[in-house]
């Protein structure tokens, strides 16, 4: 017997008016590591501009981009398009890098879609 969700664990819609997008750390070391890469690249690139569209924050990230290059060419010409300069980090955490949160904070945003690599360490 299924047992309905409670209001705490309910899903909710994503709301135009409080979701922004996240980018994380989709750089070139990377590419040869990550199977699929192509299709990886081609999805973070469909997102971006879809919120572009919606006129969504956008947020990305570099880890640590001396040693691990810069962010692979078709995702940094859309993020440049929407004015959006990778936050460069050395913490595996965004969260740790200098100013990432208070970005989060001033968008006024509480959703947010997460595309990259790692999220689930890197967010």
């Amino acid at each position: 017997m299924n047992k309905p969700m409670s209001s705490k664990t309910k899903i909710r819609r994503l709301d135009e008016h409080r979701v922004g997008l996240m980018v994380i750390d989709l750089q070139e070391r990377f590419a040869p590591l990550i199977d699929a890469w192509p299709g990886v690249v081609q999805s973070a690139v469909r997102l971006i501009r879809f919120f572009r569209l919606i006129q969504a924050p956008i947020l990305a990230t570099e880890q640590y981009p001396r040693g691990l290059g810069k962010t692979v060419p078709e995702v940094l010409s859309e993020l440049e398009g929407a004015q959006v300069r990778p936050v460069e980090k050395t913490s595996f955490s965004c969260c740790g890098a200098p100013g990432f949160v208070d970005s989060m904070t001033a968008s006024g945003r509480t959703q947010w879609v997460l595309c990259g690599i790692e999220t689930h360490v890197c967010v």
